[in-house]
């Protein structure tokens, strides 16, 4: 499935997301950037210790929620990794609704979702 966007062209992928041979891969990641279980996990498992180092590094406080950082991939096939921290689901009342609006501003041309797919980005050029 295609999707394009102004010169770029978003496909989406159903297969193993630690496999895929792409410039970036999406991961839905907790504030802290700790390794999680999940989609999380099996990045971090696969591309090894380099990614939670990096992410270390360069962001010793985390990632606020509705915003995206990046990193390198470590072991992956992948160049790099979103990480972008969406909210947790409180039934509602916690303004859940609004913060999947912040992604927008921090990670122009992608809105994360989290059904656990790769998203591939190519330019048309």
């Amino acid at each position: 499935m295609y999707h394009d966007i102004n010169n770029s062209r978003i496909e989406l992928i159903r297969g193993d997301i630690t496999e895929q041979e792409v410039g970036a891969i999406v991961n839905a990641a907790n504030a802290s950037l700790a390794d999680g279980g999940g989609v999380d996990g099996a990045i971090h498992r696969r591309g090894g210790s380099a990614i939670m180092r990096e992410t270390d590094e360069k962001y010793p406080h985390g990632c606020p929620t509705g915003n995206t950082v990046s990193s390198g991939a470590g072991n992956l096939k992948a160049k790099f990794v979103f990480h972008a921290v969406g909210p947790r689901w409180k039934g509602g009342a916690a303004n859940e609704i609004v913060i999947p609006l912040r992604f927008r501003r921090s990670a122009p041309g992608f809105t994360v979702f989290r059904f656990n797919r790769p998203l591939r980005w190519r330019s048309k050029r």
